[in-house]
């Protein structure tokens, strides 16, 4: 009887492993035909160049990204996270969105235009594979297909409109100014939220500045 038992729970361990085995290969599969799409639709070329951060660059990842910058975790930071969510560990990766993340929800949007449970689960696929490239890589590829509001897509479109300035030649206050639209679309239209939003980038970036930016 004992053998028997013991048997019948081996078994149903072994079939456990096999179907998350099996389920979590689908998911990477899914994540993976998103991420074919990405590359047609140009959202992964060309590569940027490598070079430091610039100023603006330094403000939206520590101003914006903050302690998600450059976060590891196992198998990866997006997954981590969850883990630490739902169990309550504070030895694993924390903090708002990554920039891995907010990249695969925005080719969601723009190669799905679907939130459905089966788009979400290949955004969180998708932004784990997206973690084998560096953050700065991927900040650079985001931010030539981002918002800034009022028609405005891109970086160097929205800092030439709104600055008459490449986004390398911003200054401090435009740097967190134009960080502030890239959160938040738009606000360009209201000078005092505008103002207050960029203080706020600015606050952040600083409080985040003890940590090595790539």
């Amino acid at each position: 009887m004992i053998s028997l038992i013991f048997r019948l729970i081996t078994g149903l361990l072994t079939l456990s492993v096999v179907a998350l085995a099996v389920g979590a290969g689908f998911v990477w599969y899914d994540g993976s035909r998103m991420m074919d799409r990405a590359k047609e639709s140009g959202w992964l070329t060309p590569a940027p160049v490598e070079a430091p951060l610039s100023l603006f660059e330094t403000t939206v990842a520590k101003g914006v990204f903050g302690r998600t910058w450059d976060q590891k975790g196992f198998p990866c930071r997006t997954f981590a996270r969850m883990w630490a969510y739902y169990t309550g560990d504070k030895t694993s990766p924390s903090g708002g969105l990554s920039i891995s993340q907010v990249m695969a929800r925005d080719i969601a949007y723009e190669v799905e235009a679907s939130q459905s449970v089966g788009s979400q689960v290949r955004q969180l696929s998708l932004s784990c594979q997206l973690e084998g490239r560096s953050d700065t890589e991927l900040l650079r590829l985001w931010m030539t297909h981002a918002s800034f509001g009022k028609g405005l897509t891109g970086s160097e479109a929205a800092a030439q409109a709104l600055f008459e300035k490449a986004p390398g030649a911003l200054n401090a206050s435009e740097a967190a100014k134009l960080a502030a639209a890239l959160s938040e679309p738009g606000i360009q239209a209201d000078a005092s939220n505008w103002a207050a939003s960029a203080k706020r980038v600015t606050q952040h970036a600083e409080a985040n500045q003890q940590d090595p930016v790539d």
